[in-house]
């Protein structure tokens, strides 16, 4: 199933998220190529043409990365001077994908705007991203209500922008009765969805025209390739290929990009690339519906042009929770406390989300939902040092859609002392490919031993080959003469490590 989860980017996940067991976005692209999309059987798009056309699009850009060509993973449509209309999926991990769902944070977005061409030496003149914003009824298994708004640092002065499909002109279209044509894609996505892993990946932005289905062309496509279709909040477009002719569709890499319909001459948003099965092959693409969207999108105050609210709140009129204050009460946890939000109306409940990693890269982990003022969370302990957290407490309303962030800063207790190290180290060779290792327990009186890893000396270098909760690992190799190099080291609740044992058979 192509991801239009056509998307994604590698995060270096820190120690406390991968003990979560939460994996790596895969990139956009892998050095040259990558596994996300581009516009299937479309045209470069001039200078020209895109201050014509689609000068309200934007690059979405990893900032770890190394320009803005291997940075970008989604697309996204300026819908007034400072913010940014995309798909959820291009900035979440819902709970059904992982351990803990998490987003990206704003600080490890970029934001490319006025131009078709991608950088491909570096990652200048980029937007800063403030406020993300994730669709309440975004879900990960349906993809209905892909949607995700993204707040700019800093408006755009004079920034070319594009209106949202409203209900009326839908209608007037003929949209979900009748199929209409002439709508306009536009990526940076892969262009080529036969090619083993993803190849081609244009520096420059390209375009196509395609026909938007009726409902029940969608649903029947839907029903063949065994997804769900849901015309309330989704829309389909598209042509599929046949024998000798390459159909028309969006890819990996284009997720979050405009699909749009002329209302009187003038471009309208109709729907946000998010998913298909192929590429342009036996699923037409699937967009997030605006209109079914649209007004969640308009509940956030300054999000659209026109707007005169100020923009500081988030998805509601709910403001952020004010004394966030984090005290330690173990060496992997903190107890938080906080206050409601100083005017407007009183939040139903609250979230609490942790920010890890470095700015680059750092995703926002969500931990719980409670009704109450305060939380006692999990954080990741440090050896030697108290290292704060950013904790941000999010008013929830009763529709479950989150206000602005309250942040605090909360640290867990240290725990400087080592394990010590594992005794009884034994190996046994079992025939020409197998040795078992065992050892005896180590002590940590703080945090306790966690776990053991062990590393064997092949090729002449030292490799870790296991990670074990108990005292016992398999280790297969072949040689039979060959002696093995072996040692283990157990570590603590708090990242602390003890020494190596070393034994060779």
């Amino acid at each position: 199933m192509r991801s239009h989860h056509r998307v994604a980017v590698a995060l270096s996940i820190p120690a406390f998220a991968a003990a979560l067991a939460l994996p790596s976005w895969t990139s956009a692209k892998s050095g040259a190529s990558g596994s996300n999309a581009r516009i299937i059987n479309g045209t470069e798009v001039d200078a020209a043409g895109f201050a014509a056309r689609w000068s309200f699009v934007v690059g979405l850009i990893d900032r770890s990365a190394k320009n803005q060509y291997d940075g970008q993973f989604c697309v996204g449509s300026l819908i007034d001077d400072q913010h940014v209309l995309t798909a959820a999926h291009c900035v979440v991990r819902p709970l059904d994908d992982i351990a803990l769902p998490h987003r990206k944070a704003p600080s490890s977005i970029g934001i490319a705007t006025g131009s078709q061409t991608l950088n491909d030496r570096s990652m200048t003149g980029l937007q800063n991203v403030s406020e993300i914003y994730v669709h309440p009824f975004y879900n990960a298994a349906t993809s209905k209500y892909d949607v995700a708004v993204l707040r700019l640092a800093v408006p755009i002065a004079g920034a070319p922008t594009i209106p949202l499909l409203t209900g009326e002109q839908s209608g007037a279209l003929g949209l979900r009765g009748a199929q209409v044509e002439g709508a306009g894609i536009a990526g940076w996505g892969d262009t080529d969805p036969v090619a083993a892993g993803g190849c081609c990946f244009p520096d420059i932005l390209r375009e196509a025209t395609v026909p938007v289905r009726t409902d029940a062309v969608c649903s029947e496509n839907a029903a063949k390739v065994r997804t769900s279709y849901d015309g309330d909040a989704q829309i389909c477009a598209g042509t599929l290929q046949s024998p000798g002719e390459l159909g028309k569709d969006t890819c990996q890499g284009d997720s979050g990009g405009p699909l749009t319909l002329n209302v009187d001459g003038v471009p309208h948003l109709a729907g946000v690339t998010s998913f298909g099965v192929g590429c342009a092959q036996r699923s037409f693409g699937v967009y997030a519906r605006i209109t079914g969207a649209s007004s969640w999108v308009t509940s956030i105050p300054g999000s659209t042009t026109g707007d005169v609210r100020p923009p500081v709140a988030g998805g509601s009129d709910l403001r952020a929770p004010t004394r966030v204050k984090g005290v330690a009460v173990g060496y992997d946890k903190v107890k938080l406390t906080w206050a409601p939000p100083a005017d407007g109306p009183a939040p139903a409940s609250y979230v609490v989300w942790v920010r890890v990693g470095t700015p680059k890269e750092a995703v926002d982990l969500r931990l719980k939902a409670t009704k109450g003022l305060t939380a006692i969370v999990p954080v990741p302990g440090v050896r030697t040092k108290a290292t704060k957290y950013v904790f941000l407490i999010r008013a929830l309303d009763a529709g479950s859609i989150e206000g602005t962030n309250g942040r605090g800063l909360a640290a867990p207790k240290v725990d400087p002392v080592k394990p010590t190290k594992v005794s009884s180290l034994s190996a046994t060779r079992t025939g020409t490919t197998k040795i078992v290792a065992k050892w005896g327990k180590s002590v940590d009186k703080m945090t306790g031993v966690k776990g053991y890893e062990i590393a064997a000396k092949l090729g002449g270098k030292w490799v870790l080959v296991g990670d074990e909760p108990t005292r016992k690992h398999a280790l297969g190799f072949t040689g039979a003469k060959s002696k093995t190099a072996y040692r283990v080291r157990a570590y603590d609740g708090a990242g602390n490590y003890s020494a190596w044992v070393t034994k060779t058979i």
